[in-house]
């Protein structure tokens, strides 16, 4: 019997190491999403969930940071509608995971 330990780890590390690539090419072009509309005060909803369901879908400190702040921006537009993503994010990532950065999140109203 061949062992296959040896291609199986490199084809995981390949995974790993593409989706690590696929990650930063996202986040490189969600973080000047995220500050066009705050800076340019957008409000439009439909904007901001969209740019909020992309940061959802990446799971990287970077992206969190992303996220937080775009929820930041919108809790002053739209208080339940981002504490709802903040929701959405514990059951994706789970709830230990956002205890820890849940209590830094304090809303500038």
């Amino acid at each position: 019997m061949e062992n296959k330990q040896p291609y199986l780890d490199t084809s995981i590390k390949l995974l790993f190491k593409e989706l690590i690539e696929i990650y930063n090419i996202a986040y490189k072009e969600l973080k000047p999403s995220v500050e066009r509309i705050i800076k340019e005060k957008i409000t439009n909803k439909d904007t901001i969930e969209d740019c909020l369901e992309k940061l959802l879908n990446i799971p990287t400190d970077a992206c969190y940071k992303l996220f937080i702040k775009l929820c930041d921006y919108y809790a002053r537009i739209d208080l339940s509608s981002s504490l709802e993503y903040l929701k959405i994010y514990e059951e994706l990532y789970g709830e230990d995971d956002i205890k820890i950065k849940k209590k830094d999140y304090k809303p500038n109203l």
